[in-house]
């Protein structure tokens, strides 16, 4: 017998569980369990299954003594070489009796069907994995059941499809394990519910080589859809992991790419409805308690269904422009990128105390109002305590962000985290900006309106001193009339004056020095300003007027091939204000080709 040819092919791992139970104690009570997986130690579905059948015996609280074989079927021809694991395993179990035998994917099922009357005579054989089942592949033997691998390739298919209707090539790659023959036939069949228009295209490995494939994918780029179920050894006799086969595919193809496999569909794919080995394993370990506890395995069926959810990838969701709104309902996404709060945790609680002060403050001021309404018959008297009133709220609410933007102060000084100290900052400058509206309004006898011109004099002045703009050498211009405008519109024109200032002067200028413009101006309905814009999508239709602000430095620019949306919570906030002002917000490059292109951002609003 060759042993050493068998080394990698057949690896005995016996492992005895039920570790609380002492070792000494009962032993020869244990039931005990041979386990043949079709592949090797490492492979992830294999080790899926072998997960699910140890839980599944666990469960039932048994006395299992498992043993573990691995037939090595991806990397190698595994049957011609049958009888010689035949001999070794009759070797080296010829003192055992096993109570049941577990046989996992197709390779294995062969196997033991096959040497069943010299190996396991009588013994109960539970599978799993197994595709393409039918009752000939037991081959008549009695005492056997398990779990068929039945993946859901037409729903697949129809959902590819429905995403990309315009595609009307189906491209499988499989390979020539018994795993991959199965899914071939499997597919055949699928095929026959489809209109021939449809072109199903079926690439093998081990009948192509690998570099032969990628060539065939170029060849049907652009109109295919494609599959990777199975991969493994080529014709050259080069073996793939999953992993490297799916980069090779990725690398050779822009075709969207589905699965019906693990892991398949954490490796680069958009995703699937997809069997899971470990339920399958879990069925099967489920079966074998059953058994093991004194069951006829005649009168268990054989399980056609398992645990087999959709599940896409966010990256390439987000790559091939596909809403979630249009997958099944349920699925799972993995790699999805954190939410705004999770992001962002750490300076929400600082904006939600901001939003609670004011939110009191006006309660405050409702209920003032609600009380003064008992003086009617002095209404003169009335209107000069609503003015007091209101002064009196500005003056608290100023006095309020004053005290928050103190505790950010704070916390600020107990925190050396650079990532904390930066969104701290910016908190600090958008609480100031607020803080300005309700300083001014306080400080003037309109209790409606505040000078633009003043506001933003003001706002830019504490800037400078945040930024110590004048040690860098950067100078901030200011081209804005003197107009009285509502306290709410200021607020928001400060708020976006203070993201894009703030973002110029920490990214634009890369430490040096520059230039930071601040313009606002009116456009009036059919002059020749407007006439020259009212190609671009800034001007909106029948506005009889509108107010634009513009930002722009002559710093590095913003990089041409990243999006504003992705690019930062400064970013969402300006375009906020500016759905809130009604009006279009849009960034761009002043000077694009030149070393300095600098950045350009407009917001134009109707006026009110």
């Amino acid at each position: 017998m060759r042993l050493s040819s068998l080394g990698t092919i057949s690896i005995a791992l016996p492992l005895l569980f039920f570790a609380t139970l002492p070792f000494a104690h009962g032993l020869h009570e244990a039931k005990r369990v041979l386990v043949i997986h079709s592949y090797h130690a490492g492979y992830s579905f294999t080790m899926e299954e072998h997960r699910g059948i140890e839980e599944g015996l666990q469960k039932e609280k048994l006395k299992v003594e498992l043993f573990t074989h691995f037939l090595d079927a991806k990397r190698f021809d595994i049957n011609i070489r049958f009888r010689e694991i035949a001999r070794y395993l009759s070797s080296l179990y010829k003192t055992y009796t096993f109570d049941l035998v577990i046989a996992t994917d197709n390779d294995a099922l062969n196997f033991v069907v096959q040497y069943r009357s010299t190996l396991f005579p009588k013994t109960p054989i539970v599978f799993c994995g197994i595709n393409d089942y039918s009752p000939d592949l037991l081959r008549g033997e009695q005492g056997i059941t398990g779990v068929a691998e039945v993946v859901a390739l037409k729903e697949t298919i129809d959902l590819a499809r429905s995403l990309f209707p315009d595609r009307d090539h189906l491209v499988f790659l499989i390979d020539n394990t018994s795993t991959g023959t199965a899914l071939r036939r499997e597919i055949a069949r699928v095929q026959k519910s489809y209109p021939f228009s449809l072109t199903f295209i079926y690439l093998r490995l081990g009948l192509l080589s690998f570099s032969e494939i990628k060539e065939l994918l170029r060849k049907y780029q652009g109109k295919s859809i494609v599959f990777p179920l199975q991969l493994n050894q080529d014709r050259d006799g080069r073996v793939y992991d999953v992993a490297e086969a799916l980069e090779e595919v990725r690398r050779t193809t822009q075709d969207p790419l589905f699965t019906v496999t693990d892991p398949h569909y954490r490796l680069g794919v958009i995703g699937g409805k997809i069997t899971l080995p470990y339920y399958q394993g879990l069925a099967a370990g489920n079966m074998a308690a059953r058994i093991l506890k004194g069951e006829d395995p005649a009168t268990i069926p054989v399980q056609t269904e398992t645990y087999s959810p959709y599940i896409f990838d966010y990256r390439y969701l987000e790559a091939y422009h596909i809403p979630l709104k249009s997958l099944p309902e349920g699925s799972q996404i993995i790699h999805r990128p954190p939410s705004i709060w999770e992001r962002y945790s750490e300076t929400i609680p600082y904006i939600l105390i901001l939003l609670v002060a004011e939110t009191v403050t006006i309660l405050l001021l409702i209920d003032a109002l609600r009380r003064n309404k008992q003086f009617q018959t002095m209404l003169q008297r009335l209107v000069k305590e609503k003015e007091m009133l209101i002064r009196e709220v500005n003056h608290r609410v100023k006095n309020n962000l004053s005290t928050v933007k103190s505790l950010l102060s704070i916390q600020k000084s107990s925190s050396s985290d650079p990532s904390v100290l930066e969104a701290l900052g910016e908190a600090e400058n958008r609480i100031h900006s607020i803080s300005l509206t309700h300083r001014l309004l306080y400080g003037s006898l309109n209790s409606k309106t505040i000078d633009l011109r003043t506001y933003l004099e003001e706002l830019i002045s504490g800037i400078r001193d945040s930024f110590q703009t004048e040690k860098r050498g950067v100078t901030i211009q200011l081209e804005v009339p003197q107009v009285q405008m509502e306290a709410d519109i200021i607020r928001n024109i400060g708020l976006i004056v203070n993201e894009a200032v703030t973002k110029a002067l920490k990214h634009a200028f890369n430490g040096g020095g520059g230039n930071i413009r601040i313009q606002v101006f009116q456009l009036q309905r059919g002059t020749q300003q407007q006439k020259e814009r009212k190609n671009t999508a800034l001007v909106p239709r029948n506005t009889p007027s509108q107010w634009v602000l513009i930002i722009e430095d002559d710093g590095k620019g913003i990089p041409e091939d990243k999006p504003k949306s992705s690019d930062s919570l400064g970013f969402t906030i300006m375009e906020s204000l500016s759905e809130t002002l009604k009006g279009v917000l849009t960034i761009d490059r002043v000077h694009p080709g030149t070393n300095r292109p600098g950045t350009r951002i407009t917001v134009e609003f109707p006026r009110s």
